[in-house]
Formats: structure tokens, C-alpha cells, sequence
């Protein structure tokens, strides 16, 4: 029988474990994406640059993301370095595909990130927040 201290220490890393990664997919490129589970929600966190030959990875993540079953998606861009339509584009139609069920949230800290939403006025349709904990937590 393991110790208590081991057990917790299990469960700690199936917590924080991806459950689903892009580098398990297309290697390594400009853009890492994961899904991870937080509370309640789950959450997409992308790091790189997202633009046309990159959204692919994203819209996967995404796609995995909405179908499960989840009250809530955050989708995390703090550390996204580029964010050019085709990511905008993906953030619209994770929006829609939603539905009612599921709210999305945005994590944007970055100007280069922040100006293209703001731009296009979809900081009208998203919610977007600050840092992951708050757009976790509501």
C-alpha cells in the first residue's frame, strides 16, 4: 500500500498532466498548444505565434476542448507572441461552436494581442481576461 505523501504526489501530476498536447503531434514548431483541466475548466493554452500555417494546431486543441463536456473553456494566449486573423477567426468559432453550455473565456495580457481584438471589436463578443486564474474563477 503506497505512503499518503506518494498518493497525493500521483495525484497532484494526473492533475496538472495535458490532456492533449501538440508537441505528442506535430513536433515541435512555432506554436505549442495543450489542453488542460482547471476546477471546472478546461483549458487551452497556446504559446508561440498563431497565424495562418499555425492555426491548425489551435483549431485542434480547440476542437478536442469543445468536445467534452465542460461548463467552461478558457482559452489562454498570455504567452502567444502573434495573434493574426486566422487566430481570431478560431476564437469566433470556438465562441459559436460553444453554444449556450459552455461560456469562453480569453486570456490576453499582451498588446499585440490585445490591439488585434480590440480592433476587429471583438472584445464586444469575447470575454477576456487578465490572467487565467481570474478568467477560471469568473
Amino acid at each position: 500500500m503506497p505512503f499518503r505523501d506518494e498518493v497525493d504526489q500521483t495525484v497532484a501530476v494526473m492533475a496538472t498532466a495535458p490532456l492533449w498536447d501538440s508537441e505528442d503531434r506535430d513536433g515541435k514548431g512555432p506554436l505549442g498548444v495543450t489542453v488542460q483541466r482547471d476546477q471546472d475548466a478546461l483549458v487551452v493554452v497556446a504559446v508561440g505565434e498563431v497565424d495562418m500555417h499555425t492555426a491548425p494546431t489551435l483549431s485542434a486543441a480547440l476542437d478536442f476542448a469543445l468536445a467534452r463536456t465542460s461548463p467552461l473553456l478558457v482559452v489562454d494566449l498570455s504567452d502567444v507572441t502573434f495573434l493574426a486573423s486566422a487566430g481570431l477567426s478560431l476564437l469566433v468559432t470556438a465562441h459559436q461552436q460553444a453554444g449556450e453550455h459552455t461560456k469562453v473565456r480569453v486570456v490576453a495580457t499582451a498588446h499585440a494581442i490585445l490591439r488585434p481584438i480590440q480592433i476587429t471589436a471583438l472584445d464586444t463578443l469575447l470575454a477576456i481576461y487578465s490572467s487565467r486564474d481570474r478568467a477560471v474563477a469568473g
